[in-house]
């Protein structure tokens, strides 16, 4: 069944948003979820980046009565980037376990006194699309893999949603009000 608006299938229940604080997003009385979200590209090349984030970018739109319109920019110097953006095919250090996919992770850095996030590309990996990208984004909102067959964005089906469904949205609109 479509999940596109109202009455579609119930959504899985088991599947969790984590709202993240630090992430200072905010839902208007619109019910979209807004917020400036700043990407540090200095691992990348500027193409690399420049692509990543007019990926993400299509993460913004409507379904039904929720939506998204997040402000997604490149981090300027000396400011605090919400993430890191890593080529996992370019970067040494790269978790051996996670090699050649994509991956995004939280960790508190004592050193700095807060907590990072990174998000992983290898855009030569078997099944790497530009919907990789709106997915890994999608962890670092806080969703969660959602179950096959539902077509959400945070599934693995084969044809899965490219930008977040109703559903997905819905999640996310309730876990940052």
């Amino acid at each position: 069944q479509d999940s596109d608006g109202p009455g579609g299938y119930a959504p899985d229940q088991s599947d969790t948003v984590y709202r993240d604080e630090g992430l200072k997003l905010n839902v208007d009385k619109n019910n979209t979820l807004t917020g400036v979200i700043r990407v540090g590209c200095g691992s990348v090349t500027a193409e690399f980046c420049a692509t990543r984030i007019d990926n993400l970018r299509e993460i913004n739109g409507r379904a039904s009565d929720y939506g998204i319109a997040l402000t997604i920019q490149r981090a300027k110097p000396g400011e605090t980037p919400t993430f890191e953006l890593y080529n996992a095919i370019d970067y040494p250090k790269f978790p051996a376990d996670v090699r050649g996919r994509y991956r995004y992770d939280l960790y508190y850095d004592g050193s700095q006194g807060r907590f990072n996030r990174r998000i992983w590309i290898n855009t030569p990996a078997p099944g790497y699309t530009p919907t990789t990208d709106r997915h890994e984004f999608m962890h670092l909102l806080g969703a969660e893999h959602q179950r096959e067959g539902s077509r959400s964005i945070m599934s693995y089906d084969k044809n899965r949603a490219t930008k977040p469904r109703y559903d997905d949205m819905q999640r996310l609109i309730n876990a940052y009000r």
